[in-house]
């Protein structure tokens, strides 16, 4: 049986799941669309109750969710988990990165029109870097709702001391996580966080 392992979780607040959901069509579609293994991004959360929860931006809003829930996700086969550190984490960083989230991003509406619109601009990108033209990258969806990755990516960006652009581009998904972890942004943790018990 897998458990996350509380002990690290409390030295690693911030830390970014890379989830794939076994369970769901919608997750298989994500895949296929974007190439990718994994379907979802979220981070840990140290909430104010001094307990640690996964942060993720999923429809309706955006929420907090048990690590029991995932450990049974995780055991049942639903899902399958990778957890990273990006280059330069400190724990400082990674609390500011988690009352960012509690503060900005909980509770805030899901994307759904960046999701509907996202395959196109994706698509329209590819062809004119094919093509040789020029692309004018635009956020795709509205201001004030997010999905997984952008959630990632918000909470990191707004660190005041020492902002980090994790994935350095508007409309990041969760294979632009896989792109950079293969150009050495992110360094894996799997096996401390996720122990079998």
């Amino acid at each position: 049986m897998k458990r996350f392992n509380r002990t690290w979780l409390r030295e690693h607040p911030g830390a970014i799941l890379h989830i794939r959901n076994n369970a769901s069509a919608y997750g298989w579609m994500i895949r296929k669309a974007i190439g990718s293994w994994g379907n979802h991004n979220a981070l840990i959360i140290r909430w104010y109750d001094d307990r640690d929860y996964i942060g993720e931006a999923i429809a309706p809003i955006a929420k907090l969710t048990h690590l029991t829930e995932y450990e049974a996700r995780i055991n049942d086969g639903e899902s399958e988990v990778k957890v990273y550190l990006p280059v330069g984490y400190t724990k400082e960083l990674g609390l500011w990165v988690s009352t960012y989230w509690c503060r900005h991003i909980k509770n805030s509406p899901y994307d759904y029109w960046g999701i509907i619109q996202l395959p196109r601009k994706l698509t329209a990108q590819w062809i004119a870097r094919k093509m040789g033209w020029q692309w004018a990258e635009k956020q795709a969806g509205t201001e004030w709702g997010r999905w997984c990755t952008q959630a990632v990516q918000e909470a990191y960006l707004n660190n005041p001391q020492d902002p980090m652009d994790l994935y350095k581009k508007l409309n990041a998904t969760p294979r632009t996580h896989e792109n950079r972890v293969s150009e050495g942004v992110f360094y894996e943790y799997t096996s401390a966080a996720i122990v079998d018990v």
